[in-house]
């Protein structure tokens, strides 16, 4: 697919101004988190987002590049749809010139068995300000002009780089413009993320990088990475908010680029996004030494009300000192001081007396936990579909022989 669009107006006196976003995941539960704090949790993904909305009126931005994952699964509601209609809305009426080029994420395409594809992003398939790439077999290009530079964005599936009859004359030439490719390092087929660094760059970057493509737009890691050699940049610059706490709690970045002609005005940057402040604290308990409210006592101290507290526990304690401690004044103070305060339970019980308190190991009844992952699968099934109305006889079902085994 090569589509040409040509842009009359730009202001003289400034470059093509770029900026490189991936892993938004939009949509994106966590029912590791209590009720309320998943509701704030949940609205935060949506606030990194209009962050860099933000930033992109601010800036004038002419390219927004999306690396995959902008939904956080294939069937979004309504309403996440249509808050990434009017931020694109936005961006349109603000800045008539600018331009959207999106690649599908791992949750953002089915591969059926018959050989085709859906792809939730066709939704914006009706916007002529908004280019899809990426999205099926072939390599996908859009050729995009404005007075200041001619830029080729091209795509394709991750896997087609390692099909037996992939051949890389079929990525379409940017010898003439300025050469980006966007790219999900995630495989479709084989469900594995791509690690290696050094494959990226013999089997894609350097073979693209012969053929003109000057700056790789990477997706799917949550953290940012630099690739770039003295021939290109490359990057992926991670998700915008915090996903999985435990496993990353690093800064958060878009990456911003301008180029005049074919050639950078400088070399791309990361610039912070502002996402929730993260206070996360790892307390390793050993049993006959200082009480569990003592040991928490100084992330009190660094209580900031807009911040979250992600709390660890490991090692070994008593069960009842558990208790005592879940049960305490400490705890009250801490969810006065931060947004929301998670306590991760690594620990090990000694002794779990004879009080077993679901509430205290963090989970919860076997009803509960159960209607909890059920609803989780209700939601991401279509709605009207066969899918969910199994799904809900399914969760009935399961309520009532729980409640008949106790």
């Amino acid at each position: 697919m090569m589509i040409v669009n040509t842009v009359e107006k730009e202001d003289k006196s400034t470059a093509v101004k770029v900026v490189h976003i991936s892993a938004l995941h939009l949509g994106r539960r966590f029912p590791e988190l209590g009720k309320d704090a998943e509701a704030l949790r949940y609205h935060d993904v949506f606030r990194a987002f209009q962050q860099v909305i933000n930033y992109v009126l601010r800036e004038g931005v002419h390219l927004l590049l999306i690396a995959g994952d902008l939904f956080d699964h294939l069937h979004p509601s309504r309403e996440t749809i249509s808050f990434v209609l009017s931020c694109f809305g936005e961006v349109h009426r603000k800045n008539p010139d600018a331009r959207i080029v999106i690649c599908p994420g791992k949750g953002e395409i089915l591969l059926r068995t018959e050989g085709k594809t859906e792809c939730i992003l066709s939704v914006f398939s009706h916007l002529p300000y908004v280019h899809l790439v990426g999205c099926g077999d072939s390599v996908e290009s859009v050729q995009l002009e404005w007075e200041k530079a001619k830029v080729r964005v091209s795509s394709c599936d991750y896997d087609r780089f390692f099909y037996s009859d992939f051949r890389i004359r079929e990525v379409p030439s940017a010898a003439s413009t300025f050469g980006i490719f966007l790219l999900h390092c995630h495989s479709r087929r084989r469900g594995v993320a791509a690690s290696d660094h050094e494959i990226l760059a013999e089997k894609i970057f350097q073979p693209l990088s012969a053929r003109g493509y000057r700056y790789f737009a990477l997706g799917n890691t949550h953290q940012l990475a630099d690739l770039s050699t003295e021939k290109y940049y490359a990057f992926f610059p991670g998700s915008v908010e915090r996903l999985n706490i435990d496993e990353d709690r690093s800064k958060k970045y878009l990456i911003r680029f301008d180029i005049n002609g074919r050639n950078f005005t400088a070399a791309p940057q990361p610039v912070p996004v502002r996402a929730r402040p993260l206070e996360y604290v790892n307390i390793t308990c050993v049993p006959g030494e200082r009480d569990l409210a003592f040991l928490v006592e100084d992330a009190v101290r660094k209580g900031n009300r807009d911040a979250m507290l992600y709390l660890v526990l490991q090692g070994q304690i008593k069960f009842d000192d558990f208790n005592r401690f879940i049960n305490s004044d400490i705890k009250k103070r801490l969810e006065e001081k931060f947004s929301i305060v998670h306590i991760e339970n690594r620990l090990i019980f000694l002794e779990k007396g004879e009080d077993y308190s679901y509430h205290a190991l963090r989970v919860g009844t076997p009803q509960e936990e159960f209607r909890h992952f059920m609803e989780r699968e209700i939601n991401s099934a279509p709605d009207g579909s066969r899918e969910r109305t199994f799904l809900q006889e399914l969760l009935e079902i399961g309520l009532r022989e729980i409640k008949e085994s106790e």
